[in-house]
């Protein structure tokens, strides 16, 4: 899904941390989130951006950078 694992598109995060792609549009937009513009305007987010967010527990608590969506069994 992802073609560079360094960095997440705005709908990947919004898919890791299970929040609405308005809610992480919210954040880049309010300095919550450091984002790389690329040239076509579109963001990307590196991917400590991704592990700060989780750190500091603004994403869903349990769920870290090496951790998938996915249930465990």
């Amino acid at each position: 899904m992802q073609a560079n694992n360094d960095f997440y598109t705005i709908v990947e995060l919004a898919i890791r941390l299970r929040v609405s792609r308005d809610t992480i549009d919210r954040w880049v937009k309010v300095g919550l989130i450091a984002v790389v513009r690329l040239p076509s305007g579109h963001y990307r987010i590196p991917l400590a951006e991704v592990e700060r967010l989780c750190a500091a527990n603004i994403a869903p608590s349990g769920l870290k950078s090496g951790e998938s969506n996915e249930a465990s069994a």
